[in-house]
């Protein structure tokens, strides 16, 4: 059994606004053993290695751990319906400043994409990462759009097609939307 080693700045750093964890593996368990002031992160870069992957209700933790998060760069993380259901979350969780999100999602993708709602989202870029599927979950990420009425303005989607009629959808919902790349192998 691996011993979960406590990272602490004694009174949380009201400094500290961006920073990058590559560790595995990185759980419920490791956020407790970091006190570094969450709240003030604006951005946050977590690359979890050897193909382990964040369950959903830690992400979504995060996110309402990290209030102020601009910024995010997440690789991987796996979604269950449950754990959406455990955090509690009524009805979608809001960040309400988050502008840039990358995520690798192996798993639960139309899942996380109806638990949030991002207002000031900007670019996001999605890899979709289930051996041997291209299901991209249009009418959730439509909902999304509708629901956060955002600013997005680029979207790239690895792992999925997305077709040009759901483009021009998406387009309608959120005509800020002038960038989109999308395929299999992109």
């Amino acid at each position: 059994m691996q011993k979960v080693r406590t990272l602490s700045f004694g009174q949380p750093d009201s400094r500290l606004r961006s920073l990058s964890i590559t560790t595995s593996p990185f759980g419920a368990e490791s956020l407790s053993s970091f006190n570094l002031g969450w709240t003030h992160l604006t951005e946050l870069k977590v690359v979890l290695s050897n193909g382990t992957h964040l369950d959903g209700h830690v992400f979504l933790r995060i996110l309402q751990l990290c209030p102020n998060l601009v910024q995010l760069t997440f690789i991987a993380v796996s979604v269950t319906r449950n754990e959406v259901a455990d955090m509690g979350i009524a009805d979608h969780l809001l960040h309400a400043r988050l502008q840039v999100m990358d995520i690798v999602v192996l798993y639960g993708i139309g899942i996380l994409l109806d638990a949030l709602t991002l207002p000031q989202l900007r670019t996001l870029g999605i890899s979709h990462l289930i051996p041997g599927s291209q299901f991209w979950p249009h009418t959730q990420f439509k909902t999304l759009l509708s629901r956060s009425q955002c600013p997005l303005g680029s979207l790239t989607v690895k792992g999925a097609k997305i077709t040009p009629g759901h483009h021009a959808e998406y387009v309608q919902v959120a005509p800020s939307l002038k960038n989109l790349h999308s395929g299999i192998g992109y």
